[in-house]
């Protein structure tokens, strides 16, 4: 089934959900690592592997390694995520 979430305008670009605050990355459809301590930190694996630090971001700071689990289960518009 079609709705407002998943219809999609051919003439506009597709905007990153997440991306890499880094190098800018999108990394909407892949694990991303996010920083537990600043706010609206994301960082791609490639990035967090060799400690960047972007401002105020440090490589000692607790994170999350998050999993992108929206892929479809059974039907198209089931995801994975729906069954955590």
């Amino acid at each position: 089934t079609e709705n407002a979430m998943t219809k999609v305008n051919p003439s506009e670009p597709k905007r990153a959900l997440f991306s890499c605050n880094y190098c800018q990355k999108d990394i909407s459809n892949c694990v991303r690592i996010k920083c537990a301590e600043c706010a609206e930190m994301d960082l791609c694996v490639e990035c967090f592997s060799v400690g960047v630090e972007p401002n105020p971001h440090k490589a000692c700071h607790a994170y999350h390694v998050v999993d992108n689990l929206s892929f479809p289960l059974f039907t198209m518009d089931w995801g994975a995520d729906e069954e955590l």
